[in-house]
């Protein structure tokens, strides 16, 4: 979700939020040691999904994935957890094992 790290309020359009999530994901990635290449599956929720948003959304992560191809599915929702929330993002990766480490 689009909560900023310092506590501060969420964006109220959709891709200052798409960008704010996309830097949690980016600090997620960095804590794991892992890239975009690692990520297994992105689900994207919506709230009253309509192309334009979809656009929107789709290209800032195109440039986020930087070539790399999980699986992606965007989903259209009427709600999330807090009204000003107007997207939601989930990711799962996948890391190598590392216990040889």
């Amino acid at each position: 979700m689009a909560i900023p790290a310092d506590g501060g309020l969420t964006p109220a359009d959709i891709a200052s939020q798409t960008d704010l999530i996309i830097a949690n994901l980016t600090e997620a990635l960095k804590a794991l040691e892992a890239s975009p290449h690692d990520i297994a599956q992105i689900r994207i929720y919506v709230v009253d999904m309509t192309p334009v948003e979809v656009e929107t959304v789709m290209g800032k992560m195109g440039e986020f994935l930087s070539g790399a191809k999980p699986s992606l599915t965007g989903i259209g929702v009427s709600a999330l957890a807090s009204p000003e929330f107007l997207l939601e993002i989930e990711m799962v990766v996948q890391l190598a094992d590392r216990s040889a480490d």
